[in-house]
């Protein structure tokens, strides 16, 4: 329903009320306007590592899918880009065996946080063997290798050389035509241009080749990795982007209650709803804490708590902390 297009007499008459409530309603269940979770859906997940834990030799799988894995040499937890970290220093690694899951199949996802100590310093998450690879390098050279080969060597390139935390996401679908379309790389959201070498095959590897972070073909990382996510399918940008939030929402939140309109004047009136709420669920040793998720269609708002910071297009607004109400504000000619 499109409240701009309302002809002003609408809002003269005695029931004006009802029908602002009925659109107020409307804005924020209609499709492409409502509330939406935000993360992609389950659909295919196979491990996400959140790496929240602060002690231990063991690297806890967050999906429920058990590819838990074995850490190795003394990396340390710290702060990270989402809470805690692993920290690599040259010697370290996680071990988390052979992923069956992604072997043979024709559509594969790879999103991580990293972090490089220095320009040029190496961070790998994946498995390699020869020419049978699945994962992303950032290398000494100052590129990052997007890896996808089954028997000849085949990979993307991007040059990324800083110290910056950086969310790096491989999207693999074998069942489209030609390298730019199998092999896709986004860096914090947006996608690159990929300089290929080889052709990007149809299947991922068979190769029983451990999965591993830290650690690819016998060389070891000089870094930070925080969240990753494994997908046995290709995710879009925008569930791409959904992985970057610092909370990973599985529950789709309520429809707003105690809709209201107020007329302000002959050609101003005021909506009002208290806010959804959905509890965090990023990690189950986490406690509920509530947080608002909000897609509005109004163009003129009005907050009355602290401001909602606009994420993405269209108009999308996350806010972490309880905001009891919002009132939104339209001019209607």
């Amino acid at each position: 329903m499109n409240i701009q297009n309302i002809p002003t007499t609408l809002f003269k008459r005695i029931n004006r009320k009802l029908c602002l409530v009925v659109a107020a309603i409307a804005l924020v269940t209609a499709g492409g306007m409502g509330f939406a979770s935000a993360t992609p859906s389950s659909s295919g997940l196979v491990a996400h590592w959140s790496f929240d834990q602060s002690s231990g030799t063991t690297l806890t799988d967050n999906s429920g899918n058990g590819h838990t894995g074995t850490i190795s040499g003394t990396p340390t937890s710290a702060a990270g880009k989402i809470s805690n970290a692993l920290t690599f220093k040259g010697t370290d690694a996680v071990a988390l065996g052979n992923i069956t899951q992604i072997d043979n199949v024709s559509q594969l996802t790879l999103a991580t946080w990293m972090k490089r100590t220095t320009a040029g310093s190496n961070v790998f998450v994946g498995k390699q063997a020869s020419n049978q690879d699945a994962g992303i390098e950032a290398y000494s050279d100052g590129k990052v290798y997007f890896d996808m080969s089954k028997g000849s060597s085949a990979y993307g390139t991007v040059s990324l050389n800083d110290t910056a935390w950086h969310h790096v996401a491989l999207v693999f679908d074998g069942t489209q035509t030609g390298n730019a379309n199998r092999l896709k790389a986004y860096v914090d959201g947006v996608q690159k241009t990929l300089a290929f070498s080889g052709t990007i095959s149809t299947l991922t590897s068979t190769s029983t080749t451990p999965f591993n972070i830290g650690k690819m073909s016998g060389e070891y990382s000089n870094g930070q990795v925080d969240d990753t996510w494994l997908y046995a399918r290709a995710l879009s940008q925008a569930e791409v982007q959904d992985l970057m939030q610092p909370v990973a929402d599985i529950l789709a939140p309520t429809i707003p209650t105690n809709v209201g309109a107020t007329a302000i004047s002959q050609n101003q009136i005021n909506l009002s709803w208290t806010a959804s709420l959905v509890p965090l669920t990023k990690t189950p040793d986490l406690p509920p804490a509530p947080h608002i998720l909000t897609r509005f269609g109004l163009t003129t708002r009005q907050v009355t708590k602290a401001p909602i910071v606009p994420l993405q297009p269209p108009q999308l607004w996350r806010q972490r902390q309880h905001l009891p109400q919002v009132s939104l504000q339209r001019q209607v000619q």
